[in-house]
């Protein structure tokens, strides 16, 4: 399977997922339509969210934060002399120890579907009201 056709089916899938939650907590209110487009944008910010915190973790935004810590930890003498009994704190370079994470398949299709009706809700939203 190709990484476009890939990447349309996860997108199609969390567009659909999305559409299905908000049909069926629409369905216990008494205004239909403005629910529906209520809770689309809802589902859509979480999926926004979601994959906005995978591609944050994938970056290695927090691989970054932990050398710094321990680079931290050694520039104090203390630091540096429990560094010098711990076997496992031999810090290296950056790109040496934390090498780029793996990456996660559902990233850029939550990214987008959640974009997509996000501003679909949105556009919607405004001529309605």
């Amino acid at each position: 399977m190709t990484t476009l056709t890939k990447f349309l089916r996860l997108f199609f899938i969390s567009i659909g997922i999305n559409i299905i939650f908000s049909i069926l907590f629409s369905l216990f209110s008494a205004h239909f339509f403005k629910s529906l487009i209520d809770y689309s944008f809802f589902f859509s910010l979480i999926s926004l969210t979601v994959g906005a915190s995978l591609f944050v973790i994938e970056g290695g935004f927090f691989n970054g934060i932990r050398y710094s810590f321990k680079k931290l930890r050694k520039s104090s003498k203390e630091g540096e002399y429990i560094a010098s009994f711990d076997h496992l704190d031999d810090t290296k370079e950056i790109y040496e120890e934390y090498p780029k994470q793996r990456v996660f398949t559902w990233t850029y299709p939550l990214l987008a579907g959640g974009g997509v009706i996000a501003l679909a809700t949105l556009i919607i939203a405004f001529i309605i009201s």
